[in-house]
């Protein structure tokens, strides 16, 4: 039996999403020992309160993590903060950002894609490797070659998760002492877009070790978004065969089957919401996916539309916590997509047979090739 979190993985969740979207808008759901939130009005109320934090309350960095680099770069990350800071660092994130052109992260991707083809198609690493490395490369990174990254940032990224094993954080140690050295050399050497973001930080005073964080962060905030964005882009090819790759079909790609289908915010503060009352330390999920397809915010929801007129996707967040690499996310999808057709893939040639990855929030295919685990 499909529950909010279990649901991410299953091949078709999304009749179980709308039955909570119009049965259990906000409900606490005992088995979980949390509350969960389905319907895109409660979904923006609590994405935009001041009472809720990304992380639970006296616990800004995962126990498991103390006295490592890896918790050194988590309590720096803008999107695990809420302090009073934080807006300062996001700031220079997003400035820095806005000065890459979609058609730049665009073409970087197809030529990453191109790279990663040469062997054949391996659609883990078109789907982990090939983003990772248009981040390092907009960045101005000099790190292992692609493959080892995407490997690398795929250790460091299972800190983030609540549910992984004392190996994992093992290596999520290991791999943080690694990817902080080769964000602080790009910072000290101000190249890439990391010399934009120490521009932009140093009007604010932002500390340059929140610099080399939130480098790191970049990387690592792509790695499962990214990939389950392109494996389900794909998906969608094969399932709606008349599709051209274009912007607004990856859009529409992020709203109806989205990379990320939940995340988690707590109550520093006593929160009430539509007769429901959640207490101070109390979690909650928020369901994503769900609140994309709520009909009293998007027209026949669960018509896949690239013609949608300003939907509302939550996919990229709200609020404070909004995704600021929201286009460069697309672009990479885009390109990905366009390479592989470029290289004479058609859709049909994608494997019927796909899993998901296990994942509480993430919703990436598995394809034939295998993932990992």
């Amino acid at each position: 039996m499909l529950d909010a979190v279990t649901a991410v993985g299953a091949a078709d969740p999304y009749p179980y999403y709308a039955s909570l979207t119009s049965e259990r808008p906000l409900s606490y759901d005992p088995q979980l020992n949390l509350w969960v939130a389905a319907s895109a009005d409660v979904v923006a109320a609590i994405l935009n309160a001041n009472a809720m934090r990304v992380r639970p309350v006296g616990v800004p960095v995962p126990p498991e993590l103390e006295d490592s680099v890896a918790a050194e770069i988590f309590a720096d990350l803008v999107r695990m903060r809420d302090d009073a800071g934080q807006p300062d660092t996001k700031d220079a994130i997003i400035a820095a950002l806005s000065t890459v052109k979609p058609g730049q992260a665009h073409q970087l991707a197809r030529s990453h894609a191109r790279d990663q083809l040469a062997d054949g198609i391996d659609y883990e690493r078109l789907q982990f490797n090939v983003p990772v490395a248009v981040i390092a490369s907009l960045c101005g990174l000099k790190p292992i070659e692609a493959s080892d990254l995407g490997r690398v940032v795929g250790h460091f990224v299972k800190c983030i998760s609540g549910t992984t094993s004392h190996e994992d954080h093992l290596a999520a140690k290991a791999a943080a002492v690694y990817l902080h050295q080769v964000a602080h050399t790009a910072e000290k050497e101000q190249s890439g877009l990391v010399s934009t973001i120490v521009a932009a930080a140093a009007a604010s005073s932002v500390p340059r070790r929140e610099i080399v964080a939130n480098t790191v962060g970049l990387l690592s905030q792509t790695y499962d978004a990214s990939a389950g964005l392109v494996g389900n882009t794909l998906l969608a090819s094969r399932s709606f065969p008349t599709l051209e790759p274009t912007p607004s079909v990856v859009e529409e790609v992020s709203r109806w089957d989205p990379p990320i289908h939940n995340t988690r915010r707590f109550a520093a503060a006593e929160f009430s919401f539509d007769g429901h009352t959640m207490q101070t330390g109390q979690a909650v999920l928020l369901v994503l996916a769900a609140a994309n397809r709520d009909p009293a915010v998007n027209r026949q929801p669960h018509i896949f539309d690239q013609t949608r007129s300003g939907p509302t996707n939550f996919t990229f967040s709200q609020g404070k916590h909004r995704c600021p690499g929201r286009t460069i996310s697309i672009a990479i999808a885009l390109g990905v997509w366009e390479e592989l057709l470029h290289q004479g893939w058609k859709p049909t040639d994608l494997p019927e047979a796909h899993t998901y990855r296990p994942s509480r929030n993430a919703r990436i295919p598995n394809f034939a090739n295998g993932g990992p685990s």
